[in-house]
């Protein structure tokens, strides 16, 4: 979360982010937002200030969706192996 256009602009084209990762960035400031054609994909802006209870909450339950569903993948392998 941050409301300084010049930092938000400065992070976004110097930072080099993972490609398997999601950045999350909530604009809370009243300037417009300079930006270039260069923003990744894997760059998320958002104009204003974040509920953070339903943002955290939601990546919690689609982790564990994941975990789950890796779960039981493993466990249908370790079973196909076993046959």
């Amino acid at each position: 979360m941050c409301r300084d256009p010049s930092f938000v602009e400065f992070f976004v084209s110097t930072v080099e982010f993972p490609p398997e990762s999601f950045i999350l960035i909530y604009y809370t400031g009243k300037k417009k937002l300079v930006l270039g054609s260069d923003v990744p994909s894997n760059v998320f802006l958002f104009k204003g200030r974040p509920d953070l209870c339903k943002v955290v909450l939601g990546k919690f339950i689609k982790l564990r969706g994941l975990i789950r569903q890796s779960y039981i993948k493993l466990l249908l392998c370790s079973k196909l192996q076993k046959v």
